[in-house]
């Protein structure tokens, strides 16, 4: 009800019980009335973490709302300290760095744009399903093994609770019974309560173990997946909430890392992540049986002159050119040949065909961010990440 303070606004308080009017309209009612109790139990219980503080001036997130971000925002992660990248990196809105360290609690200092990010990694994904030769039917064998097993365990499952469940009807039954016998005593009514929550909570179990069965779909096939990847792709643009849902399902595992090429420069940034194509397909969730993934790397470094030309210079050097006339060939500087040969010799004594190399500690960002170099700064990686998530070489 609304009520007029003493500086004449209008305000809004709960009006007291006895003038609270109310009317059973079951007509109105689209959405089974037992459904809708479970429904509303399973979502206080599976958001409760998410609940805001019940005192206003302990609430973190207070006057902020809860707005879903542009992906790969609330989606990429820091491959050094494991903590989110968000939009603002170093004061321009379309980047994102890590938020590690704005806190100084991370070294690894690197921005990468939002949208760039965003195209290179969908097209990377279009590609890897694109030429996908087959499904690997030895892992096809086992999920669908697998598969069956679980059936057989989700149906052996309900049984037990169905007959669970006859039990306590039964019971409730024989406890109304006595209540019209000798009267509803305080024992009594309590049972029947007691009665009526476990017959609800093992109702809740039973529509668990059946959503969990349809979480054991048989596999989609690999035209289907092409088909729906297409569709994604092609048609979604990058900005849109339904390709970051997508993108959400079928990318895992989403890590900015830093490289630098091995005769030293500017680190630059390569994305690493984990597809599942399989997820790309809507009515396809599996999160209790093995999925096959592909591991896949974008490249997001801006390749200088010298590693632009490097296959052009080193194979034009060994043919006896000189460095003047390779240069004057490629319509670069002499300088930039001997950088390229520079590299070249750099790769050939460590053995490596990658010129990139990852950086691995704080020393190594030292030289090239103030930020570390800050009192305040104090490396504090999340659980887990006590090292970097660069791949296994």
């Amino acid at each position: 009800m609304t009520v007029r303070g003493k500086n004449g606004r209008p305000r809004t308080i709960p009006a007291p019980e006895s003038e609270k009017l109310s009317r059973q309209v079951p007509e109105l009612a689209f959405i089974d009335p037992d459904r809708y109790d479970r429904v509303i139990r399973l979502l206080v219980e599976r958001n409760a973490k998410y609940k805001r503080s019940e005192s206003v001036r302990n609430d973190p997130r207070a006057g902020i709302p809860k707005r879903q971000t542009r992906w790969p925002g609330q989606h990429l992660r820091c491959g050094v300290c494991g903590r989110m990248f968000v939009f603002g990196g170093h004061g321009k809105t379309e980047r994102l760095m890590c938020t590690g360290v704005r806190e100084y609690k991370c070294w690894n200092a690197l921005t990468v744009s939002g949208p760039d990010a965003a195209r290179a990694v969908a097209e990377r994904t279009r590609e890897l399903i694109t030429d996908l030769p087959n499904i690997d039917n030895a892992w096809g064998a086992e999920y669908e093994v697998q598969r069956q097993a679980r059936l057989v365990e989700s149906h052996d499952e309900l049984n037990r609770l169905q007959r669970e469940l006859d039990s306590a009807t039964r019971k409730l039954a024989n406890l109304f019974d006595l209540s019209e016998k000798i009267g509803a005593s305080e024992a009594t009514v309590e049972r029947i309560r007691e009665a009526e929550l476990r017959i609800a909570f093992l109702k809740d179990q039973m529509h668990l173990v059946q959503r969990e069965q349809q979480n054991h779909p048989v596999l989609p096939s690999l035209d289907e997946i092409k088909l729906i990847a297409n569709d994604v792709f092609s048609e979604l643009a990058v900005e849109s909430s339904e390709f970051s849902r997508q993108m959400h399902n079928a990318i895992d595992e989403f890590f900015v890392l830093p490289y630098q090429l091995v005769d030293s420069g500017h680190i630059q940034p390569r994305l690493t992540f984990q597809v599942s194509p399989f997820k790309l397909v809507n009515d396809f969730s599996c999160d209790s049986l093995p999925i096959q993934t592909f591991d896949c790397v974008v490249d997001l470094a801006k390749k200088p002159k010298r590693l632009t030309h490097l296959d052009d210079v080193v194979r034009m050097v060994g043919q006896g050119m000189k460095h003047a006339e390779v240069a004057s060939q490629l319509g670069i500087f002499k300088s930039e040949v001997g950088y390229a040969m520079k590299l070249h010799r750099e790769m050939v004594a460590l053995g490596v065909d990658d010129p990139w190399v990852p950086v691995v500690s704080v020393e190594q960002a030292r030289e090239h961010y103030k930020r570390v170099r800050n009192p305040r700064f104090d490396f504090k990686p999340l659980e887990g990440f006590e090292t970097t998530r660069h791949p296994k070489s």
